[in-house]
């Protein structure tokens, strides 16, 4: 619910994939924000670090967050470096 009260919306029929759309903000402050939330986890994306500056920080103020570097993403692991990442789906542990 906050994610939606701080505007931003789902894109297609997906429940979980929302854009965040600050384009009509004045300057280099607007912009757009792609998030990807799953669980107790997310991936997102922008072109500009202060929209996404300005997020985290209202983020940071109702949610304990942990920001690191991805490892895995919806059970893929992320090979590479983040600007050319495979995702390669994580084997199944055999028993």
């Amino acid at each position: 619910m906050w994610l939606h009260d701080y505007s931003f919306r789902t894109l297609g029929n997906s429940g979980t994939f929302m854009m965040l759309d600050r384009r009509d903000l004045p300057g280099d402050a607007g912009g757009i924000i792609l998030l990807n939330p799953y669980s107790d986890d997310s991936l997102g994306s922008t072109d500009n670090s202060a929209l996404r500056d300005s997020f985290i920080v209202d983020f940071k103020v109702e949610f304990n967050v942990l920001e690191k570097d991805p490892d895995y993403f919806i059970g893929c692991t992320i090979v590479g470096a983040l600007t050319t990442a495979r995702f390669m789906q994580r084997p199944t542990p055999q028993n």
